[in-house]
């Protein structure tokens, strides 16, 4: 069973900063009744002490979570930018991204967590499958090519 499904997928999304891509994709999760309330604070608060930016050939990507106790049901929501956003790159606060897609991690069960985590990693390591994603036309397409996680 795919973690993600169309309602999680928001395309051309539009905004001027990190905290506002992860406000909204935060939103769209709770929308579904797949975190709490609290998420999105978490998830905020999260990513300016522990940034998730990660550099990719030509295309950057963050993958945003928080602790499982955030959590309802696991899922990923993915924000597909429609101009790049600045994002810190994981493991410093110096090296500012500019990240074009937004992968949001939502897994309820801590010992689930880095499983979900290394499988995205495994498939984000291949630099045509994110430029298909950056160029998706669909919501559906996005999800047919993250359907393995």
């Amino acid at each position: 069973m795919s973690l993600i499904d169309e309602e999680l997928v928001q395309l051309g999304l539009a905004a001027g900063t990190a905290e506002e891509v992860l406000r909204k994709l935060a939103n769209r999760l709770f929308a579904k009744g797949k975190v709490k309330a609290s998420y999105e604070e978490a998830v905020v608060q999260r990513e300016r002490s522990c940034p998730t930016g990660l550099p990719g050939a030509g295309l950057c990507i963050a993958v945003p979570h928080t602790d499982s106790s955030h959590v309802s049901e696991p899922a990923i929501a993915v924000g597909i930018l429609d101009k790049p956003v600045p994002f810190h790159m994981m493991g410093t606060l110096d090296t500012v991204l500019s990240v074009e897609v937004v992968i949001m991690l939502a897994v309820d069960k801590a010992e689930n967590h880095l499983a979900v985590l290394a499988q995205l990693m495994n498939t984000l390591q291949d630099q045509e499958l994110l430029r298909q994603l950056k160029d998706a036309a669909s919501s559906k397409e996005v999800c047919r090519l993250l359907a393995a996680l």
